[in-house]
């Protein structure tokens, strides 16, 4: 079992002294929040040349009244992410098991930060996703015309600026179930990562 910390920031800030003071709401276990990624999305070359990648994602698309696409994301710094849109986002390739960096930046183009988790947990969650990579899975996860829920991990392609996605699982019209027991165990994260940050 491996305890899960996530560090929120809440987005009233207050002046004090000609200074801004943000004030931190964190959950039952605090944890430093490290400041990553160097632009609005928190996807790009760091300093030393090692890239901020998505790692994982969690969301959900309601098209059966208008449209509306929002989920959580976690990048390889830790930062948790959350994003909506209101317009429709499809990916270029269409019912396959990859996505273009391109299409992410641009599902991801009204992110904000909402807090971070610790890189313990991180790193453990990455080692399950290697396990995961390797289930069976059922259903059909993506059918971007229809409505549900879906938790996904990603490992990244640079050769080819892609990501590979790994379905975790899925309910809704996406009635996706990957039958290892490490994919189980990084939803049931993911769960708490969401519930942490307000993402209903």
């Amino acid at each position: 079992m491996v305890a899960h910390s996530v560090t929120l920031w809440h987005p009233r800030a207050r002046i004090e002294g000609g200074r801004t003071i943000m004030w931190r709401v964190v959950s039952v276990v605090l944890v430093a929040f490290a400041m990553a990624g160097c632009s609005a999305l928190g996807l790009c070359e760091e300093p030393d040349g090692d890239k901020v990648e998505v790692l994982f994602e969690s969301f959900e698309l309601d098209s059966e009244w208008g449209y509306r696409l929002a989920g959580i994301y976690i990048d390889s710094d830790g930062v948790v992410w959350r994003y909506q849109r209101d317009e429709p986002w499809y990916p270029t390739e269409m019912r396959s098991a990859v996505v273009r960096e391109a299409d992410l930046l641009k599902k991801y183009q009204n992110a904000v930060r909402v807090g971070s988790v610790d890189g313990s947990t991180l790193a453990a969650m990455r080692q399950r996703a290697e396990g995961a990579a390797r289930g069976e899975v059922s259903g059909e996860p993506l059918a971007f015309e229809r409505s549900g829920k879906l938790d996904v991990a990603y490992t990244y392609d640079p050769t080819q600026r892609r990501y590979n996605l790994i379905y975790l699982g899925g309910s809704g019209d996406w009635v996706a179930r990957n039958d290892t027991r490490e994919a189980r165990e990084i939803v049931e994260w993911l769960g708490t990562v969401k519930e942490a940050v307000g993402f209903e």
